[in-house]
């Protein structure tokens, strides 16, 4: 099990990475399906989203595809809203 959770993971990552995104709800249920703890599978699937999206943004931004001085809008308003978020109560 292990080695098909790792194998999805890896397809996950390239396959979301290849257009841009992170592929965060694809862990989530790999790891749902696999019998993670609940506990685990909010921190695992962030933790994956975050190290995928870096790698793309740090692409976009070193081949100037994406101009810094037109996103910082974006980066400063998603903080509050990323805290909003974190803050809701969602039951096991």
């Amino acid at each position: 099990m292990k080695i098909a959770l790792t194998l999805g993971f890896l397809l996950t990552a390239a396959i979301y990475a290849s257009v841009g995104f992170g592929g965060g709800s694809t862990y989530t249920a790999l790891l749902a399906v696999s019998g993670a703890s609940f506990t685990l599978i909010p921190i695992i699937s962030l933790l994956c989203n975050i190290c995928v999206v870096s790698g793309n943004s740090w692409r976009y931004l070193r081949r100037k595809t994406v101009k810094l001085s037109q996103v910082w809008p974006l980066f400063i308003l998603s903080i509050p809203a990323a805290l909003l978020g974190g803050r809701l109560h969602v039951s096991e």
